[in-house]
């Protein structure tokens, strides 16, 4: 039995040797000492994959993206680095390393300066896509990795294509540069540990390659223990953060399967539509943030309630639950839940823009809407009286990141607006009672209202309660005056019969402002009798 044992390691050793033997190492390392060595061209590449990597992120283009991929120069050094390490020669590894962050350096620079210039910043989903890294991509560069160092010793050069497309060096770098200049720091961190990972993981895999393929001459065992060692202290650390966000992104998974089942469960998965769901949040001791704007036949106190106890069911820990809902007799016309069946069976000669099929089949009712497909322009005037401020501000940014070179306003109903929290004895907007703020602000401007009066309250509890209220007062005509608003204040201390309704509704609820208009609002068009309006920038009722 150890004879038969020995003569299969005995032929093995042979096969491996002839499998060695069968590749040229001197022309390897000339290649590859060639191809990573610094240059001017290489830096010259360097910058115009960067310049071209930062504009398709911004504009969101996957094509533009997959070309900077394949015009990047940094998969050279990485690979030299790689060989540096399986031969154990300490020289040629550094000059790679070198000629790496010299890549990286211009790079950077230049996809922070092209940022800088730029007029739109927005957090594209392309740049989205490399902010969050996980295991499943530390796996995909090691296979690349694997791929790109076989291709290289084999002389099969069509391969490192695929193989630059896979591993994606220089995005995630231009990530990092849109982060910085954007002073997004968890952006620029997360595209950052991306890169890391791609780089170990191909240079340890090419390592891995050239290792098997002889490359080490006879220190093949002197080889292999120092590599093992330089992968566990290099990859060891990567995993741990590649696994908590994997873990987040199968939790917030799990968490969006559920609370789309709570949503069937309370309201009947015929008789509702989620039209936005967003979850996130969660870690580190936060609530998780819950953001459901959802349309329904009926909805009523009842159905919230139930609603709202089936959701936090669902959520570990403290929930901070924003829901919006939408009354909507008929959810079968709705273009955001069946887009396609929504539009015409034969098709005009000349197709409607994509504006006047949404504004066609829009789920929420709408007194009127005004529609400039030149100017693109774009005005909606919502004609449910229920309607919650805060969805139509959503929906507004919903239409700003479908049309975001639009000019587009939703106009709410005219309704009170929410009150301003405070807390005891306090005249300092909390973060609660900045947001209603800043949603008041919108809504104003959606009325095209400009001057208002506001109202400060206060309990009985206490003394200085008048001074408290005009500090309450104050406090958010100065953030209304900031948001450009005219603002005069009411000290609203003491109200008639205060004692009573503090016993009925409790002290907090004088703990508040108000704020009025002191002018009409005036969310909807008048319309001129007997007047022609141009096809595209005529009002159309709807029904």
């Amino acid at each position: 039995m150890r004879n038969r044992i020995r003569e299969q390691l005995f032929a093995l050793r042979g096969w491996w040797t002839a499998l060695a033997r069968s590749v040229d190492h001197e022309a390897v390392i000339e290649s590859v000492d060639n191809d990573g060595h610094l240059s001017a061209s290489y830096l010259f590449m360097c910058v115009m994959s960067a310049g071209i990597a930062v504009t398709g992120l911004l504009v969101n283009s996957p094509a533009v993206i997959i070309g900077a991929m394949l015009i990047s120069p940094l998969m050279a050094p990485i690979v030299r680095l790689g060989l540096g390490v399986a031969t154990l020669d300490h020289e040629r590894a550094r000059g790679a390393l070198g000629v790496l962050l010299a890549g990286m350096g211009f790079a950077l620079v230049t996809a922070v300066s092209i940022v800088w210039m730029s007029p739109i910043r927005d957090l594209t989903p392309e740049i989205a896509a490399r902010t969050h890294p996980n295991l499943f991509d530390l796996l995909i560069a090691v296979l690349s990795g694997l791929a790109g160092g076989y291709a290289m010793v084999r002389g099969r050069g069509g391969a490192i294509v695929g193989v630059a497309i896979a591993t994606a060096l220089m995005p995630p770098m231009a990530v990092v540069g849109y982060g910085l200049a954007s002073s997004q720091w968890a952006v620029a961190r997360g595209s950052l540990l991306l890169f890391t990972t791609n780089l170990v993981a191909i240079a340890l895999s090419v390592t891995a390659i050239t290792t098997w393929y002889g490359f080490s001459r006879r220190r093949v065992r002197h080889a292999v223990v120092w590599q093992t060692g330089l992968a566990f202290l290099l990859i060891l650390p990567l995993t741990f953060p590649l696994w908590h966000s994997l873990l987040a992104i199968s939790q917030q998974a799990q968490l969006v399967r559920s609370v789309r089942q709570s949503v069937a469960a309370v309201l009947g998965a015929d008789q509702s539509r989620i039209i936005s769901l967003q979850v996130g949040g969660g870690n580190k001791g936060k609530p998780t943030r819950v953001d459901l704007t959802l349309a329904a036949r009926h909805y009523d106190r009842d159905a919230d309630q139930r609603l709202r106890a089936a959701i936090d069911d669902v959520v570990d820990g403290p929930l901070d639950l924003r829901l919006s809902p939408i009354e909507e007799a008929d959810l079968a016309d709705s273009v955001l839940s069946n887009p396609v069946a929504a539009l015409p069976v034969v098709a005009p000669p000349q197709p409607p823009h994509p504006a006047e099929v949404l504004l066609d089949n829009f789920p929420i009712p709408l007194a009127a809407h005004e529609l400039d497909i030149e100017d693109r322009r774009m005005v909606l005037y919502v004609g449910k009286q229920t309607m919650d401020l805060a969805a139509c501000r959503d929906i507004e940014a919903e239409l700003h990141a479908r049309f975001n070179d639009w000019s587009i306003r939703v106009a709410p109903p005219v309704q009170g607006l929410p009150e301003i929290p405070f807390a005891k004895g306090s005249a300092v907007l909390g973060i609660t009672a900045s947001e209603t703020v800043d949603l008041i602000a919108w809504t104003l401007a959606s009325w095209n209202v400009r001057s208002v009066r506001v109202f400060g309250f206060a309990s009985s509890e206490g003394g200085g309660n008048a001074r408290l209220a005009k500090q309450r007062a104050e406090s958010v005509a100065q953030r209304l005056s900031e948001a450009g608003f005219e603002s005069e204040t009411v000290v609203a201390f003491r109200q008639p019969d205060q004692e009573r309704g503090e016993i009925d509704a409790g002290r907090v609820a004088f703990r508040v402002a108000l704020v009025t208009p002191l002018q009409q609002p005036a969310p909807e068009p008048v319309r001129s009798e007997g007047v022609s309006l141009p096809r595209d920038a005529a009002l159309r009722e709807l029904p």
